[in-house]
């Protein structure tokens, strides 16, 4: 008895493969699907592909033998860029402590403003000098103010409170 190595219709070479003729016409309409022959599909040739089909897509998809490969690779980069995350999240300060000393730093510089045209009226008996001297720190005092309020907090400088104010008391 001879067995038969090609298959002359499509519903022929799904059953010697045993496949569906719809599992069989997807198989044939992919790159690289062999051939039909003057003879007829060639069944064992058909058969190495859809095997070869199959094993690639089990690879793909998590399965066979590359899979515990690639789940080990990706395992072992997730855990280098956690060791890098936790690492640079140690040679950060805190956005909170930041914030503290920027608000300090501002406390400082306005308490430096609201100071500066006092100085200089003790310093100066020239009244318009020390409009221009109260004009400046006024301006720059009022920038600040700006400045802080983009960034969302604003920190008194007569009294240190961290509320929001809509405008700076004079």
């Amino acid at each position: 008895m001879s067995t038969k190595t090609h298959a002359k219709t499509i519903n022929d070479l799904a059953s010697a493969l045993d496949l569906s003729t719809r599992q069989t016409a997807h198989y044939r309409s992919r790159d690289g699907f062999p051939k039909k022959t003057a003879q007829g599909w060639p069944i064992d040739e058909v058969a190495a592909y859809i095997t070869a089909q199959k094993k690639a897509q089990a690879d793909h998809a998590g399965r066979g033998p590359l899979a515990d490969s690639k789940r080990k690779k990706i395992e072992l980069e997730c855990e280098l860029l956690q060791f890098k995350i936790d690492e640079a999240r140690e040679r950060l300060e805190p956005k909170r402590n930041r914030q503290e000393a920027l608000l300090l730093y501002c406390s400082i510089v306005r308490q430096t403003l609201e100071q500066l045209p006092r100085d200089l009226a003790e310093i100066s008996q020239n009244p318009a000098m020390r409009k221009i001297a109260q004009d400046k720190c006024d301006a720059l005092l009022g920038s600040l103010d700006d400045a802080c309020r983009d960034a969302g907090r604003l920190r008194c400088g007569k009294c240190g409170s961290t509320e929001l104010v809509e405008s700076r008391e004079g």
